[in-house]
């Protein structure tokens, strides 16, 4: 399956799919891992810059 930038908010994670980043020239904002990773109550996304790292939680 292939899922666009678009819907990666809600697209599940399954092997052998191709999750599209965005069509911006700024490759690491538009990263399809940031929005597929998003988890609700936290401020941003999990980090994936030098490996994975959890983010603050909101308060």
């Amino acid at each position: 399956m292939r899922f666009e930038y678009e819907e990666l908010h809600s697209a599940p994670l399954l092997i052998n799919s191709i999750y599209e980043g965005g069509r911006k020239k700024n490759t690491a904002a538009e990263d399809p891992l940031t929005k597929l990773f998003k988890v609700k109550g936290f401020i941003k996304s999990v980090g994936n810059r030098g490996g994975f790292r959890k983010s603050r939680k909101k308060w």
